[in-house]
């Protein structure tokens, strides 16, 4: 396990230009990337658990007496990779927990689509 090894990938959209200034526009849904003519870039957000052998103090020896490559560190990296650029953040567990609730009311909540005049 290393600490740049990600967990979990996630693909997404990146916006093309600026930020958020414009509905998403994938490059699948070709009805609507054809009515406006562009499409933002495919995106990726990774998820990374931090090991426990980068926490100080901990060992990072797999000789060493009490190594374990399957503890982790209290902090979770979750990093986003487009086209334009990169970013990472990393959460603690009370960040993560407000993450999850947040994710999990958007996506209890009834959605709206796009509609294009033919």
């Amino acid at each position: 396990m290393s600490i740049w090894k990600s967990d979990i990938d996630i693909e997404c959209l990146e916006f093309t230009e600026g930020f958020s200034n414009h509905y998403p526009r994938s490059p699948v849904a070709t009805d609507n990337a054809d009515r406006i003519g562009v499409v933002d870039a495919p995106a990726t957000i990774s998820i990374a658990s931090i090991p426990g052998y980068c926490v100080p103090g901990h060992y990072d020896d797999e000789r060493a007496p009490g190594y374990d490559y399957r503890e982790l560190g209290e902090y979770l990296r979750l990093d986003a990779v487009g086209v334009i650029g990169a970013g990472a953040v990393v959460l603690d567990e009370r960040s993560a927990l407000e993450l999850v609730r947040g994710l999990t009311q958007w996506l209890s909540a009834p959605k709206v689509r796009p509609i294009y005049a033919p």
